[in-house]
């Protein structure tokens, strides 16, 4: 994603919006996973018997993300830059810890 991610806002927009979005989403990912892993980590352990609850969280931010990257807009585009790190984090937690439940 990261490499289709530059190419696509090259194509998409003029280079000097295309080098702010891949800035930002450069900047954006490993401090947005960075940052949300302790609230990923609060909401596992609060909700650890409730996948329902932590994986329809997860699936908001993930929708989310993904309406962001289909709108052809700069402002969207950046906002799912920056969700891309705490979506992707959030959903791969959710799944490890889903599979690491007993029964």
């Amino acid at each position: 994603f990261i490499v289709s991610f530059s190419a696509n806002t090259r194509a998409l927009f003029p280079d000097v919006v295309a080098e702010q979005l891949d800035e930002a989403f450069n900047i954006g990912f490993p401090i947005g996973a960075l940052v949300t892993s302790p609230f990923t980590s609060l909401l596992l352990r609060r909700y650890r018997k409730r996948p329902e609850i932590y994986f329809s969280i997860a699936l908001l931010g993930i929708n989310l993300f993904g309406i962001c990257t289909l709108i052809v807009h700069p402002l969207p585009q950046l906002l799912g830059a920056v969700l891309f790190g705490p979506t992707r984090t959030l959903l791969w937690a959710c799944y490890f810890h889903f599979l690491a439940q007993p029964g």
